[in-house]
């Protein structure tokens, strides 16, 4: 280290260890005042806080409740700054026992009831709310109906034909008054949204707070989408004869098909077009015959061809029949 670095770090050394040994005896017991001062405040000032106490209830066997009563209280505490400080809201509790109440309009005084997990030396100013009205009532067993929330819509040209839900009834249990007018409980929200195949979701039953349902497992939910199905006519659609030497009297016919909206939007009308099968094995000598068009492709002499998907049918050809005339041969 050079010569004048070492000078600076030397008077550096210096200033500090006067600064902590200059007056020595005087700065411990400056040290000592201070240190006696906070723990006078903190044991001797007397501050409040408010905190909240979960509240545990014990309830009868034979009753149920119709509404539940405060989960938690606002308590007030006084005491020493430093406990005060120190507490834990979480480790507070109070636990009112209504084993034996009875059925109709119970009194919960809370300001008689014990509070856990209070330290030595702080002391209960206030709770709020002081008391609570708790009706009890006998309860009901009641059978309804699962009724599923579907929310939302299908894909588009998409429709929810059917929802279903397994099991389609569950039993509850609950206050009287409250079932009585219950016929049906709802599911969770079923989210239906741009679907387009059957789905099928589990989901949770809501039957609220003081109604318990005795199916514990989810609720299978099954949504029936289908495709919107529509029509579409197509006139002037070409006749096309399986063998030459034969004229169709119409040349064209009119054709309605049916089948899912998505599908018909593709069907191209310049390719569709109705095949007149011309039997096998006929006698040169017919000059003419007659075909129609049947559902059946076996008994038909008329098939619409190019349609598109087997989703799409043939709801109406108009004629249904038409006639094939032979050529005359030119000599």
């Amino acid at each position: 280290m050079s010569s004048p670095s070492r000078d600076r770090f030397e008077r550096a050394r210096y200033v500090l260890l006067s600064l902590l040994l200059d007056n020595l005896p005087l700065k411990v017991v400056s040290l000592v005042i201070a240190v006696g001062v906070w723990i006078w405040v903190q044991s001797s000032l007397v501050v409040t806080r408010v905190v909240r106490v979960r509240v545990d209830y014990a309830w009868p066997s034979e009753l149920v409740r119709v509404e539940d009563p405060p989960k938690r209280l606002a308590l007030t505490l006084e005491g020493p700054q430093g406990r005060i400080a120190n507490l834990a809201p979480r480790q507070l509790s109070m636990e009112v026992d209504l084993t034996e109440g009875i059925e109709g309009e119970n009194t919960i005084d809370f300001a008689n009831q014990v509070i856990n997990g209070i330290p030595q030396g702080l002391s209960v100013q206030q709770i709020s709310p002081m008391e609570s009205m708790v009706v009890l009532e006998e309860p009901l067993k009641k059978v309804v109906r699962v009724s599923p929330m579907p929310i939302g819509q299908p894909a588009r040209d998409h429709e929810i034909r059917n929802i279903t839900a397994e099991p389609e009834t569950v039993t509850l249990i609950g206050p009287r008054s409250q079932l009585e007018g219950i016929s049906q409980i709802p599911t969770g929200i079923i989210n239906v949204n741009n679907i387009r195949t059957d789905t099928v979701i589990e989901i949770p039953l809501t039957p609220g707070k003081t109604i318990r349902s005795l199916w514990e497992g989810p609720i299978k939910v099954t949504v029936d989408v289908e495709p919107l199905m529509s029509e579409k006519s197509f006139n002037a659609v070409k006749v096309m004869i399986t063998e030459e030497g034969w004229l169709a009297s119409p040349d064209t016919i009119s054709v309605r098909l049916r089948g899912p909206v998505e599908a018909l939007r593709r069907v191209d009308g310049s390719e569709l077009a109705v095949l007149a099968r011309v039997p096998e094995g006929l006698s040169e000598e017919a000059v003419n015959l007659q075909l129609r068009y049947a559902a059946s492709t076996a008994q038909a002499g008329l098939e619409i061809i190019n349609k598109g998907p087997d989703s799409i049918e043939v709801s109406e050809v108009s004629p249904s029949r038409i006639v094939l005339n032979r050529k005359e041969e030119v000599p």
